[in-house]
């Protein structure tokens, strides 16, 4: 809910999961208006925004749409994205646990480098974080392994690869500003080796497996994308500020 009086400092029953930037549908009435926050008050909940009407109070607050980053795009050309998702790395947020909570999440396929031409197995981790922790994203712990022993792809292949589309989009439909290059991440394709615990009696060697799951779609995602290419942008939310302060 929301009492907001044109030009000033709204007040809001609570201010969680609001940030600068994002989009809010304010009212539901003949005043109904999308507007961008420029300003959130933690301690006094509060935000500002560029209103064209006024809102008595109780008028209520939603946040539609979908992130245009939920799966955060690759860091490699031509998506370039700062910090972003690599072949290893996969970086995504929103919410993810279907808990009405908005996470941060990393899965990161850690595999070391060969030594003495030996492979050492290494681990697939999941490592999940409100997404407004403070602080970078910290390194993975024992107790966030999914899976042990996974070993280099035999093509050399990455864990993870992105397939992304890119959409020229103005934002904040301001008059005057630049709309600027949108990617999304419309499907990942993952693919792990797995090696056997124990020695095959038999050949005397560690066993070998390779699965790969090529059209993981993450339907949020592409369901912004979709919208977008219609010139739909007033529902295409922006990465929150303390998403991009996590990445690393």
């Amino acid at each position: 809910m929301i009492q907001c009086p044109t030009t000033t400092a709204c007040t809001t029953a609570s201010v969680d999961g609001m940030f600068v930037g994002q989009k809010l549908v304010v009212d539901g009435t003949t005043t109904q208006e999308t507007v961008i926050l420029t300003a959130v008050d933690t301690s006094a909940n509060t935000i500002t925004a560029t209103f064209a009407h006024d809102h008595i109070g109780g008028a209520p607050v939603r946040a539609l749409g979908a992130f245009s980053s939920g799966v955060v795009p690759p860091a490699a050309s031509p998506t370039s994205f700062t910090n972003g998702s690599t072949g290893t790395v996969l970086k995504l947020f929103g919410d993810i646990n279907a808990d009405g909570q908005m996470v941060y999440i990393e899965y990161k396929c850690d595999i070391p480098a060969a030594v003495g031409g030996v492979q050492a197995p290494g681990y697939l981790y999941r490592n999940s974080m409100a997404w407004n922790a403070t602080g970078g994203s910290p390194e993975p712990v024992a107790s966030q392994i999914l899976l042990s022993n996974i070993m280099p792809n035999p093509d050399a292949s990455a864990c993870f690869t992105y397939q992304t589309v890119g959409l020229t989009i103005d934002h904040d439909g301001l008059s005057g500003t630049a709309p600027v290059m949108t990617y999304f991440v419309t499907d990942v394709a993952i693919t792990l080796t797995v090696q056997t615990q124990l020695i095959d009696p038999v050949t005397k060697r560690f066993q070998t497996e390779t699965k790969a799951l090529l059209n993981v779609s993450p339907r949020n995602v592409f369901n912004a994308w979709t919208v977008a290419s219609l010139g739909l942008t007033e529902r295409i939310q922006v990465t929150p500020p303390s998403v991009l302060a996590l990445l690393q």
